[in-house]
C-alpha cells in the first residue's frame, strides 16, 4: 500500500529511528520544535533535564 502523502515520509522516519535506538539500549526523548518556542520553553527544558539527571542519580532528589 502506497503512502497517501509525502508528508507521512519524515514522521515515520523518526519513529523507525526512536524504535531503532531504543531496540539498541537507548532512551529516547523528543521534544517538539513548537515546544521551544513559547514562554515556557526554558523552564520546560529546566525541569526536563532535572529529572532526566535525577532519574539517572545526577542530581538531587530534593
Amino acid at each position: 500500500m502506497a503512502c497517501p502523502s509525502h508528508r507521512l515520509r519524515q514522521p515515520a522516519s523518526m519513529v523507525a529511528e526512536d524504535r531503532e535506538l531504543t531496540l539498541q539500549g537507548y532512551e529516547v526523548y523528543r521534544i517538539g520544535g513548537h515546544e521551544l518556542c513559547g514562554d515556557t520553553a526554558a523552564e520546560m527544558l529546566t525541569d526536563f533535564f532535572v529529572r532526566l539527571l535525577r532519574r539517572h542519580g545526577h542530581a538531587d532528589s530534593s
